[in-house]
């Protein structure tokens, strides 16, 4: 609640709104489509990056009836995320007709992440009549991913075979992932292209029963990362790879990386609790990004980090993993 006490009487919204702030956090979503409003909201607010936010039901949206925009200093700075939309603009909306038609503003404040800015929002749920459990929602993401982690505990077949041939085809796509991914000017065909190569690798792998082939299935997911709509295809090749080497560390990134643009504490725990004790040092400083908003899209709010380090202590305890717990319990040290 600290951040409530630094809001003055005379930076609350005008008369027209109800002010309701509180204790949970809630991220805006499409800050980076509106660099400009959040620029100039951003310059307006109070020192330490505060101000002042209003929920703006806007069922007329053509991209999702549940809409809420969230405005700042008169600015459209983004919108809450629409996995808690459809319970937030109901309540929104029903709140207003409740009381003359006002509406609801609460405290923002700005942070910097490595994308660029970061919103989150500070409000009261009770005074809405939200069950914070309903605005918890684990994203559609995070139910594909558990879904798919059952895998992980299928047989896995001995893999004790080599293929020499295809560990050289298995290099060669590799290399032209790696060009690929660094040509700004590729075809749009040109990651279908990568994805077949590590495929056929896959195909010849297996049929050797040689280890490699979970790099084989890592560079399937590489390649489908950035192929729109192949989302569940890239998860899926992500865990097979898993599948067939636990401790893959590069799956293991993926998976987290792949987990945290929608990022939801009990099911970055479910993951880290599969990785090997062995690898986890590997892992583990990805998941203190994370924790940070310092990982590449910066999604997590504060509270939810201090959550997750926090059950990633607790969880590393109950397993006595004394490295993890060293290095979780440096990382708090040197905040």
């Amino acid at each position: 609640m600290g951040i409530l006490r630094r809001f003055r009487a005379a930076e609350r919204p005008v008369s027209e709104s109800a002010w309701l702030p509180g204790a949970t956090e809630l991220r805006v979503v499409g800050v980076t489509f509106r660099p400009e409003a959040v620029e100039t909201a951003w310059r307006r607010a109070q020192p330490g990056g505060t101000g002042a936010a209003w929920l703006v039901p806007d069922p007329s949206n053509v991209h999702d009836r549940f809409a809420v925009k969230v405005f700042i200093h008169d600015q459209h700075v983004g919108f809450l995320s629409r996995h808690i939309s459809p319970v937030m603009q109901p309540a929104l909306a029903a709140f207003s007709t409740t009381h003359y038609g006002r509406l609801v503003s609460c405290p923002a404040r700005f942070g910097r992440a490595n994308l660029g800015m970061r919103i989150t929002l500070y409000l009261d749920l009770a005074g809405l009549g939200v069950d914070p459990a309903d605005v918890d929602d684990m994203p559609e993401l995070d139910q594909v991913i558990l879904n798919l982690l059952p895998r992980l505990d299928e047989p896995v077949p001995a893999m004790t075979g080599r293929d020499d041939s295809a560990r050289r085809a298995l290099a060669a796509a590799e290399t032209a992932r790696v060009a690929t991914d660094e040509n700004y000017d590729r075809a749009p065909d040109d990651w279908m292209r990568v994805e077949r190569a590590f495929r056929a690798v896959a195909g010849r792998l297996g049929a050797a029963r040689d280890p490699l082939l979970s790099d084989a299935w890592l560079g399937v997911a590489r390649a489908t990362r950035y192929q729109r709509g192949r989302g569940q295809d890239m998860l899926a090749a992500t865990v097979e790879a898993l599948h067939l080497n636990i401790a893959n560390v590069g799956a293991w990134h993926e998976l987290i990386a792949r987990a945290a643009s929608a990022p939801h504490v009990p099911t970055l725990i479910t993951l880290f609790a599969r990785v090997p004790v062995a690898i986890r040092p590997q892992v583990l400083p990805q998941l203190l990004a994370i924790s940070r908003g310092q990982d590449r899209l910066g999604n997590m709010t504060e509270t939810a980090g201090q959550q997750l380090r926090e059950e990633l202590l607790t969880l590393a305890t109950s397993q006595g993993d004394a490295t993890s717990v060293k290095k979780l319990r440096d990382a708090d040290r040197r905040r």
